[in-house]
C-alpha cells in the first residue's frame, strides 16, 4: 500500500469521526464520545501531515493505537478499518 493511499485513508477516518463526534456533542450523554472522538480527528490529522518516513515511524510504533480503538466504538464499521490502519498495516514502502 502505498503512503498517499495511507494518506487517504486517514483523510477518511478523519472526515468520519469528525461528523460523528459533532453529531454525538449534540447531546450531553453523547459529548461523552463526541469530544473523544473530535480528538481523534484530529490525531488522524496530525498523521495525515507528517512526511512519509514519519508517518511510516508512527504507524510501525502503533502510537495512535487508542484512537483506533475509539474509532470502533464512535463509527463502527468504518473505525474497524481504521483499527486496522493503525494497528497493523503493511508499512513497507511500495514500488
Amino acid at each position: 500500500m502505498s503512503i498517499q493511499t495511507k494518506k487517504t485513508w486517514l483523510l477518511v477516518l478523519q472526515v468520519f469521526m469528525l461528523i460523528d463526534g459533532i453529531l454525538l456533542c449534540c447531546t450531553i450523554i453523547g459529548a461523552a464520545l463526541g469530544i473523544p472522538a473530535i480528538i481523534g480527528a484530529t490525531k488522524f490529522a496530525e498523521m495525515r501531515k507528517m512526511d512519509d518516513a514519519a508517518l511510516e515511524a508512527a504507524i510501525k510504533a502503533q502510537q495512535n493505537i487508542g484512537w483506533g480503538i475509539l474509532s470502533i466504538f464512535v463509527d463502527g464499521i468504518i473505525g474497524i478499518l481504521g483499527f486496522v490502519f493503525v494497528w497493523g498495516m503493511e508499512t513497507k514502502k511500495s514500488e
